[in-house]
Parts: C-alpha cells; sequence; structure tokens
C-alpha cells in the first residue's frame, strides 16, 4: 500500500497511484514559487529526512518543479534543486518527477486559481509580455506517474513530466476570460521569462501522439477546470 504525504492537490489525487510497488509519495512541501522564508524551506528539508528514514522499505517519490530550467534560480528553484539531492542520497530507490504548472480544482494561490479568482473579482492585475507556461492536468501527472512507476521507466532518476509546448500567459489569462465571460483589467509589462523543458526522455517513454503534447493541449485543461474553479473562486 502507498503511503502519501500532505494535503494538497497532488496529494489528494495520488491516492488514486495504483501501483506495483508500494510508494512513499511526497506531496508535502513548499509550493508557492514566490517563497522566500529559510524557515519553510528548512521545514520541507527535515520533512523528507524523516519520512524517508522511517519507511526505508518504500520506493520514494518526489515531486520537484520544472522550473529549475529558468535562467533565474530563485530561493525555491534552489531549494527544489537541494531537496533533489537529498532524495536521491537518501532513499534507496527514488523517483523524482519534476512538474510544471498542475492544474486543478483547488482555490489556492496558483496561478490558474489566482488568474481566476481575479478576473472573477475585476481585480487589476500585471501580466508579463515575455513569459510563458506549461499547463498540466493533475489527472495526467497521476495516469503517466503510475505508467512510469509500473514499467520501471526512469526509476533512481529525474524525469520531468510536462507538455511540449508552453503557452504565453498572456494568451492563458484571454482564454479564461473568454471562458468566465468576463473582460481581464490588466497591464502587459514588457518583462518575463520562458524556458525549455527537455521532453525526449517522457516522449520516449509516453506514445508521441499522447494528449500531453498536442500543442492545444493547455486549452483542453483551460476548458476542463476554469469552470469548476469558478464555482468554488465566487
Amino acid at each position: 500500500m502507498n503511503k502519501i504525504i500532505g494535503g494538497g492537490l497532488i496529494s489528494k489525487h495520488m491516492v488514486n497511484l495504483n501501483t506495483d510497488s508500494d510508494c512513499l509519495v511526497i506531496g508535502a512541501g513548499v509550493s508557492n514559487s514566490n517563497e522566500t522564508r529559510e524557515s519553510e524551506f528548512q521545514r520541507e528539508a527535515e520533512l523528507i529526512e524523516s519520512v524517508i528514514k522511517a519507511h526505508r522499505s518504500l520506493r520514494v517519490v518526489y515531486f520537484s518543479t520544472c522550473s529549475v530550467g529558468q535562467s533565474n534560480k530563485t530561493p525555491y528553484v534552489n531549494h527544489k534543486l537541494a531537496m533533489e539531492d537529498m532524495v536521491s542520497s537518501f532513499a534507496n530507490e527514488w523517483c523524482i518527477y519534476r512538474l510544471p504548472q498542475v492544474v486543478g480544482v483547488v482555490n489556492n494561490t496558483t496561478l490558474i486559481s489566482y488568474f481566476v479568482r481575479s478576473i472573477l473579482r475585476r481585480v487589476p492585475m500585471t501580466i508579463q509580455k515575455g513569459a510563458y507556461r506549461y499547463l498540466i492536468d493533475i489527472n495526467d501527472v497521476v495516469r503517466i506517474c503510475e505508467y512510469l512507476l509500473n514499467s520501471n521507466k526512469g526509476l533512481n532518476t529525474i524525469q520531468s513530466i510536462a507538455p511540449l509546448y508552453a503557452a504565453p500567459v498572456i494568451d492563458i489569462v484571454e482564454r479564461i476570460s473568454g471562458l468566465l465571460e468576463i473582460h481581464a483589467d490588466y497591464e502587459l509589462v514588457t518583462s518575463g521569462e520562458s524556458y525549455g523543458i527537455d521532453s525526449r526522455e517522457i516522449m520516449e517513454c509516453l506514445c508521441n501522439d499522447d494528449k500531453i503534447f498536442a500543442e492545444s493541449y493547455w486549452c483542453g485543461v483551460l476548458d476542463k477546470y476554469v469552470p469548476l474553479l469558478r464555482n468554488i473562486s465566487c
């Protein structure tokens, strides 16, 4: 039986993970990419060390971030890199999955929830013209993790589970605006960063025609979840 650590979006959906080998799934930890408090980083480090030591017989599954590929190494990015090193050092068997922006039904400060809530409440936003984001459905995260774990693909390695195409943040906002049928109040600024994700490894593991590799995949993710997020954000 899998041991799930955490109570957020990823952890709640990982209870549906059906694996041949029992796993320790660490879904808890720092989720705010703007976090800078050392106390929060230390809290996750202590959690990871304690749960791995308490479950030595289990294969460890840890979720990191694809944003480690960005040129701006924020405190959050450096922390996630350090946690990757910790997991790979402490665990006997491990799989580290780097994720992009995971979308699901959750009312928090993550990107898509923030945009939906801001548009619904007519709150002005500042949008970076050069910013891009990769979006993935939480259900696809579970589906792909289950396949990788049961096929033993990528054991004791770091893999990125991410779509092939990133979407401009301005396009994401405009699509959410259209789905909500509410004008988005925003100011465009000439800034923002995009980063690439090496998808060759995950494409070799999955079929090349897997839906997450479609150019319009991000549109379908928003079409599915924005109406649901509207119901909990009003």
